[in-house]
């Protein structure tokens, strides 16, 4: 399951720790396995209430490989996706939510 290709995106990275909290997003994300060796990434993160959110992953360069729109539900979520077992290297996945934004290093290998 692939998200939208994003070309011509900017990135700045600026930490592996959310911004900007709210009392309805996300207190913080964990991307695992890490490193990645088959492509499967799950991103697990809690939120106090149901709130859409932004899941991308991004290379150093800025270009984003992978974007797609979630729903988080109040509690505990778990978001499954897969990247192409061709891509090799370090990347950022991003979870952006109610104005604020967590970026997580995540080496596929």
């Amino acid at each position: 399951l692939y998200g939208n290709v994003v070309t011509n995106a900017k990135f700045v990275f600026t930490s592996d720790f959310g911004t900007g909290f709210k009392e309805n997003s996300p207190q913080n994300i964990i991307v695992s396995p890490n490193p990645v060796t088959n492509g499967n990434i799950t991103v697990s993160c809690y939120s106090k209430t149901a709130t859409q959110a932004n899941l991308q992953v991004l290379d150093f360069t800025g270009k984003t490989l992978f974007d797609k729109k979630v729903i988080l539900t109040a509690g505990e979520n778990n978001l499954d996706f897969s990247l192409p077992e061709s891509l090799k290297g370090i990347y950022v996945v991003k979870l952006s939510s109610s104005g604020a934004v967590w970026n997580k290093m995540v080496i596929l290998e």
